[in-house]
């Protein structure tokens, strides 16, 4: 499942994969909060975020609903900023999101997610890098698998945008819940959200993987 997938492009690659997101459009298969996942416990093997965890108002509440829904060994895969020397000017005074160090991403509402739109990309940065053993002294059904930090200028192809360009250094972050294997590569990339709760259009859609989770 992808939390903020608004632009539908992941099922190009995963056919099965099911898609969230906070704006209801007609590709997507739910809108959902990523702070109340309408789903079963223990029901999902992967949870996607593609540049969305620094939008949350209360990253710790997104936590711990994704410990709530992945099962055993499932998998939570994450693309976020990463600020680093080379990338924090760009962050902090050209990009519209901007960038807070004062948030306590973990204990007190974040500047992320007051709207959906808003955001904070000192968020991640905060999370694993400032705050990572208080992560995962909060979150001990997590372990990081894979966390690797991009070029300060990645030029892959964009997932979300349609030409490729430079964007700023990001990272990549895999954790599992319980016991998991290691996460394979994944593509570098771009930059949306989530945030609006309910169960809507699963009955306008064909069948899915993940209709087994709806209670």
């Amino acid at each position: 499942m992808e939390i903020g997938g608004g632009s539908g492009n992941l099922k190009e690659f995963i056919h099965d994969a099911f898609i969230s997101d906070i704006v209801p459009v007609p590709w997507i298969d739910l809108t959902v909060d990523a702070h109340h996942i309408p789903l079963k416990d223990s029901c999902l093997g992967n949870l996607v975020l593609f540049d969305v965890l620094h939008h949350l108002s209360s990253p710790a509440i997104f936590f711990a609903e994704a410990s709530r829904v992945l099962r055993p060994g499932g998998r939570l895969l994450m693309m976020e900023p990463n600020v680093s020397l080379a990338s924090f000017p760009v962050y902090r005074f050209l990009h519209h999101e901007g960038l807070r160090w004062t948030d306590d991403p973990l204990n007190a509402p974040t500047s992320g997610g007051e709207r959906p739109m808003d955001g904070n990309q000192a968020i991640p940065t905060l999370i694993f890098d400032t705050h990572r053993s208080e992560f995962f002294h909060q979150f001990p059904m997590f372990r990081s698998v894979k966390d690797e930090k991009t070029d300060f200028l990645d030029v892959s192809p964009q997932r979300r945008f349609p030409s490729s360009k430079p964007v700023p250094g990001g990272r990549l972050a895999g954790s599992g819940a319980g016991g998991t294997a290691a996460v394979p590569p994944c593509p570098i990339s771009g930059l949306p959200t989530i945030g609006c709760s309910g169960e809507a259009d699963v009955a306008a859609r064909g069948p899915s993987p993940a209709d087994k989770c709806f209670s």
